[in-house]
């Protein structure tokens, strides 16, 4: 799924007046907070999976799953989804016609999955050379994420997987702390080139 990328909470003055959630003060007051939260959940899924003899990451050839909290002593797995979208949301209709033609040129897409997509993919190429997606995490490439990354952005090299956005960039991470990536990556104000507005997420929660 597309979401927007806003901040995620907002500091409070001393006065009990809402701060400026957009100063520096406050960004940084926040990403430690998310942060923290964030370490303290995977910590606390790590020990409860030692002690019950539970995998953290299983992968059963259509999905990846892996233990990020525990919830009243109930494992909280993400799991990876995705579905091609482009024709189902009418992309395609502002993508290549006139006089929309809204490729995304000069906009950043953040993706997070259970790893980063695979960069030097040919439908990430620009024609000069170079890659529209950087891997922001370490460690090896996913097949779920590189074909995210393509529904989202791929060039169109082979015109049936060309991608909604063919022309964005694309700033790939994986899924461990997602949060708080998110709200360091987040963009505060308007014209924030490096910065990212919207984020992609092809996982959720499983039950069961």
């Amino acid at each position: 799924m597309l979401v927007a990328c806003l901040p995620l909470g907002t500091v409070r003055a001393a006065d009990n007046e809402p701060a400026d959630p957009n100063t520096v003060v406050a960004q940084a007051e926040l990403i430690a907070r998310v942060t923290e939260e964030n370490e303290a959940s995977k910590a606390e899924a790590v020990l409860w999976a030692q002690e019950y003899g539970y995998r953290m990451r299983y992968d059963d050839g259509r999905h990846v799953l892996e233990l990020m909290a525990v919830w009243d002593d109930r494992p909280v797995y993400y799991a990876t989804d995705n579905v091609n979208a482009a024709i189902s949301t009418a992309a395609d209709r502002i993508r290549d016609m006139v006089p929309w033609q809204l490729d995304g040129s000069g906009v950043m897409v953040g993706l997070w999955d259970e790893s980063v997509a695979r960069v030097s993919h040919q439908e990430f190429r620009t024609p000069d050379g170079q890659h529209r997606i950087q891997a922001g995490d370490t460690g090896g490439s996913s097949a779920h994420a590189t074909h995210v990354a393509g529904t989202i952005g791929a060039t169109g090299v082979d015109p049936a997987a060309k991608g909604m956005a063919p022309a964005t960039r694309i700033q790939s991470f994986n899924w461990s702390y997602d949060a708080s990536k998110m709200a360091v990556w987040t963009a505060y104000g308007p014209g924030q080139s490096n910065s990212i507005y919207v984020s992609n997420h092809s996982y959720g929660y499983i039950g069961g």
